[in-house]
């Protein structure tokens, strides 16, 4: 983190030393989002040091950014009376109930915030119930660091809670939050001088009175979902220890079964099922009265041939042959949407009549995009001019794979597949497939090794630790978009041994996992 925001010119080293900057730590908030528009957030929140980098700061705070929900209603214009009209509407949701609190009970429990800044383009509006004691709570905390108390001798660890005290004018307070979405139960131990009281604060529900057992006084506290109970003791350096958390029995057994889950869903990506978007992506659907090929527009100017062949085929009924003279020509499928996974996987099976006159042959994956048209090939046959070597075509069916895992995740409005025969040449085409979750070797390794420790955190009791991982991106990934089966009913689609990439390709194929390295500094990436 700090070398990703030194990067920009931002050094904390610096702006600690000035008293009158605050660099506060910046979250957005989005409440309703689909989950590409927070992939980046979501990994970075999964940055080892996100929240260190900020903690050692004099006076630590956060910033919440709601990002706006725009929609345009061109329909309005229309019947607007007044020209010209433009109608645009602006909407800042916030999240409901306990999840509204969610964003400052961590920034309390992280970073023991001083100071936290709440909105976006509008006010943060509706759910005022859900914030209404911990805001009280808030406003009343001494604006001074509190001491984060723990027992370094006992194993279990007070995850998902945070306790701090501390003393200012004469008196000492001390908070207990609880960073979880379920209720827990804390018990604190507190010494202090004969006669000290314990006071609630305004607005706040009353602390109890504090019990007493063999061993001395304790506060026992009662917290719900993303909760925080406060409490004022008359005279300073009363101390806190030794908390202890329970929370409920079935908390365990929940999250064991996601852990479970999880990796059965990440398990289920090495025989992906198959994304059937193509209309006719065996070419075994009768042409059309002029000859067309149902499902895909031909490109064949003079010079160059199309046709269905049934004597030479794969497994159905016929394949597609085609043949040049030496102009380019070829196919495109039908437009389909754009596969929210952002990647896209397109496997052919080709096979060509003599290996020694190889056809230059290009497989592509078209994007309509909002800026620039998004465009990802693999050559085949015989290589362009200027072009490396590239996999030759032999003589029998032989699969052949395009991958691509940087489609944009947003302003992406049609895809099509194009089968482009770019000289001289013939080839036979059959069986175009195509797989939004296909992951290389690597990918599904790294996967792994990122859902792996949810199991040891959960049997060490860092319930914590173990929420942070499943809020992350992948494992809402893998909940979004892999189906649970016991037994995928498709067989894994075979990746073609990777040829030698020049830096081009690299560039080009570079996936989710690699576009989030972008934003992370070297050493921090995996």
């Amino acid at each position: 983190m700090a070398d990703a925001l030194l990067r920009v010119g931002i050094d904390s080293r610096h702006l600690n030393a000035d008293g009158n900057v605050v660099l506060v730590r910046p979250e957005r908030i989005g409440a309703g989002l689909p989950l590409a528009r927070r992939a980046i957030d979501l990994e970075i929140q999964q940055m080892p040091d996100a929240d260190r980098y900020f903690q050692v700061l004099s006076r630590p705070g956060s910033l919440f950014f709601h990002p706006p929900r725009e929609v345009r209603i061109p329909s309005f214009d229309d019947k607007c009376p007044f020209k010209p009209c433009y109608t645009w509407l602006a909407s800042q949701p916030a999240p409901s109930a306990a999840q509204n609190r969610r964003r400052f009970v961590h920034a309390l429990a992280t970073l023991d915030a001083q100071v936290m800044f709440d909105g976006g383009w509008l006010l943060t509006m509706g759910q005022e119930e859900a914030l209404r004691e911990l805001i009280a709570v808030y406003r009343q905390l001494p604006p001074a660091r509190l001491e984060t108390i723990a027992d370094p001798g006992a194993a279990p660890t007070t995850q998902p809670v945070t306790v701090r005290c501390g003393t200012w004018n004469d008196r000492t307070y001390a908070y207990v939050v609880n960073d979880a979405p379920f209720p827990v139960s804390a018990q604190v131990r507190v010494e202090g001088p004969a006669g000290f009281r314990m006071e609630g604060l305004a607005g706040a529900k009353p602390p109890g009175p504090l019990r007493r057992d063999a061993d001395g006084a304790y506060w026992a506290i009662e917290l719900g979902p993303y909760d925080v109970a406060a409490a004022a003791f008359s005279v300073p350096n009363v101390r806190l220890s030794k908390p202890v958390v329970a929370w409920p029995n079935e908390v365990r057994a929940v999250l064991e079964n996601r852990l479970s889950e999880l990796g059965s869903r990440a398990a289920a990506l090495r025989s992906p099922p198959l994304l059937e978007v193509l209309e006719n992506p065996s070419f075994d659907r009768a042409p059309g009265p002029q000859g067309q090929i149902p499902g895909w527009i031909p490109m064949a100017p003079s010079g160059f041939s199309i046709r269905l062949d049934r004597s030479v085929r794969r497994g159905g009924p016929q394949s597609v042959h085609l043949a040049s003279a030496g102009v380019a020509g070829g196919l495109v499928s039908h437009a389909f949407a754009p596969p929210a996974t952002g990647r896209l996987a397109v496997s052919v099976w080709l096979r060509t009549a003599e290996e020694s006159q190889q056809p230059p042959l290009r497989v592509a994956i078209e994007g309509r995009a909002s800026g620039p048209t998004y465009y990802r090939f693999n050559q085949f046959g015989r290589e362009a001019l200027g072009q490396e070597a590239v996999r030759p075509i032999p003589v029998d069916w032989t699969q052949f794979v395009i991958e691509a895992n940087d489609l944009p995740l947003e302003g992406l409005s049609a895809v099509r597949i194009r089968l482009e025969l770019l000289g001289a040449g013939e080839v036979w085409i059959d069986d175009v497939q195509l797989c939004d979750l296909a992951f290389d070797r690597r990918e599904h390794k790294e996967l792994l090794r990122l859902l792996t420790p949810g199991d040891v955190q959960l049997q060490n009791g860092r319930i914590g630790d173990c929420l942070r991982l499943l809020d992350g991106y992948w494992p809402r990934f893998l909940v979004e978009h892999v189906p649970l089966s016991e037994q995928p009913a498709i067989p894994r689609v075979e990746i073609s041994p990777p040829r030698s990439r020049s830096a081009h390709d690299a560039e080009r194929s570079n996936g989710l996992f690699d576009r989030f390295k972008n934003f992370i500094p070297h050493r921090l990436r995996f």
